[in-house]
């Protein structure tokens, strides 16, 4: 098992645990009959990340006091049927989708409605129950996400950005491989799938990040330096998308290289060495040792101009470029 997922689950069980004993022991202390509704509420408002656990509760909060306070309102004018549970969950929900209110409010208004429907008529102060229990559960499970323990969503992106490096260093070292097997086709289906798998990858730490970044606002201790660590990291996330581009077009050139003709051997050779040492520069980034960390981009790279004249670069540069992008409008054109 992952230590640091099983740490978190560790640190979420003993929240759910001593935060649900002290929501619980606070309805008594308050006098309510249905003193569970707290330690259920704060249950439902632990979410993974602050931000999730602030604007669920806030929303969770909103959705109980409109569906209380207007089942509690229709109930005294009208007969408790099926029908009029229907009628009523269509009406709130419908109310709630009109002023475009989150979907967790939606659901909030929706269950308030059913249990004050089910149970205000056998217990007259479930109603005032319901609206201070959720209130108690939301503020006590912030009050433990802000101060005790609070979610390091950078933590996620730091594991994520290590998986990036492995994705990275291990595509690197099979196109160096399937160049050297002469650019074959099963290889070349082995690199697709890789590269896919990197995308994949590349797109669940922007997610990450997104969501750790909405967490600046929620952050009490060391905001400065968790400001520091996102705006590297949005550079770090630029960075990997740009390579990854980059990537994909050699790749692309290789394929339509090997259609034309068989590349030399020196140029397989200068190709799978320029290789090698990209995949050691990008592993330095994260574990690599200093002397790989400080070289150069001049000795990074080590590939010969094929162009004597920087002119001749750019004519073929925009002859590769527009043909493609003469091939991809004229895709679906009949001829």
């Amino acid at each position: 098992m992952n230590t640091n997922r099983w740490n978190e689950q560790a640190i979420l069980v003993i929240k759910i645990a001593i935060g649900s004993a002290i929501a619980y022991q606070v309805s008594k202390l308050l006098g309510l009959s249905h003193s569970y509704l707290a330690p259920l509420s704060l249950i439902l408002c632990l979410q993974p990340s602050l931000n999730q656990s602030v604007q669920f509760s806030f929303r969770r909060v909103v959705g109980t006091i409109l569906g209380v306070l207007m089942t509690t309102f229709i109930l005294q004018y009208v007969p408790m049927t099926s029908w009029m549970l229907g009628i009523l969950l269509l009406v709130g929900t419908g109310i709630a989708m009109t002023f475009q209110l989150n979907a967790v409010i939606l659901h909030q208004v929706a269950l308030s409605i059913l249990l004050v429907f089910a149970l205000e008529k056998n217990a007259d102060d479930y109603v005032l129950d319901r609206i201070t229990g959720t209130l108690i559960g939301s503020i006590i499970a912030i009050v433990f996400q802000l101060f005790i323990f609070p979610p390091n969503s950078l933590k996620k992106v730091v594991r994520n950005y290590e998986t990036l490096t492995e994705k990275y260093s291990d595509l690197l070292l099979h196109i160096s491989a399937w160049i050297e097997s002469d650019l074959g086709k099963e290889k070349a289906g082995e690199i697709d799938r890789l590269k896919k798998n990197l995308l994949q990858a590349i797109e669940n730490t922007q997610k990450d990040f997104q969501s750790a970044t909405k967490n600046i606002k929620y952050t009490i201790y060391n905001r400065r330096n968790y400001k520091k660590i996102i705006y590297a990291d949005t550079k770090r996330i630029e960075d990997m998308k740009e390579a990854y581009s980059y990537l994909t077009n050699i790749i692309a050139i290789l394929k339509d290289w090997h259609k034309v003709g068989a590349i030399s051997l020196p140029e397989k050779q200068q190709l799978i060495k320029q290789l090698d040492i990209l995949e050691k520069v990008f592993r330095a980034q994260y574990i690599g040792t200093k002397r790989e960390k400080g070289m150069t981009k001049d000795k990074a790279f080590i590939l010969q101009n094929p162009f004597p004249l920087e002119i001749q670069y750019y004519r073929g540069a925009i002859y590769v470029e527009m043909k493609k992008l003469v091939d991809v409008t004229t895709k679906r054109m009949k001829i």
